[in-house]
């Protein structure tokens, strides 16, 4: 039997070629989902009787925040883990303070006579397993929202009802004027073209 090492060689060629693309996809696929970085925003508040909170991980639901703050013009808020969550550590770490409803301790906090005078709360955050991710609920728990309006918005990857969230959120603001039937949905992959929604949705709202 005869070994053609010419052919052999092509073949491993190919098969390290394959690879290396592969691999490649890989962490381009993994680069996507990287998280901002952890910093409260550097801004001054009490200015309007509206506040924009909003939670983000990798930034879509930053850059949702930042798109209705333009039509809104209201005070933003950035809700900021003390310890942020990474890559490496986000998923099975968000499941496990959700299952054990684990509220973790946030790096940035308003002034609670500013807070008191906020009519209007808009608040942010991605769907995480399929419900409210809990620093959202380390925010929600620590100020009073007797009286205030509270309506929704949230990015998803295909929970566009919000799947458990909004149940969530209205069992924590009990004494709040909660508008689920106002939430502003908007699927991860389609934020930075979600534009004209957002114009809609505010103007819906009254701005």
């Amino acid at each position: 039997m005869v070994i053609d090492m010419n052919y052999w060689r092509k073949v491993i060629k190919r098969i390290f070629i394959f690879f290396g693309i592969l691999i490649s996809l890989l962490i381009t696929s993994c680069s996507r989902n990287v998280a901002i970085d952890n910093e409260p925003l550097d801004t001054n508040y009490g200015g309007s009787k509206t506040l924009i909170a909003y939670f983000s991980f990798s930034g879509n639901t930053m850059e949702l925040a930042n798109m209705i703050e333009e039509e809104v013009s209201g005070d933003i808020f950035r809700i900021v883990p003390e310890i942020p969550y990474t890559n490496d550590d986000v998923y099975n770490r968000a499941q496990s303070e959700l299952n054990g409803k684990i509220r973790p301790a946030l790096k940035a906090h308003l002034d609670k006579d500013i807070f008191a005078n906020y009519e209007l709360i808009i608040l942010g955050f991605p769907i995480w397993w399929y419900d409210l991710p809990m620093p959202v609920w380390s925010f929600v728990e620590e100020y009073d929202f007797s009286g205030k309006t509270v309506i929704p918005f949230y990015t998803h990857n295909g929970s566009s009802s919000g799947a458990s969230s909004l149940e969530t959120l209205k069992s924590l603001l009990p004494n709040s004027d909660f508008k689920q039937d106002k939430a502003l949905s908007i699927r991860e992959s389609r934020v930075s073209s979600s534009k004209s929604e957002v114009v809609s949705w505010t103007t819906e709202l009254g701005f």
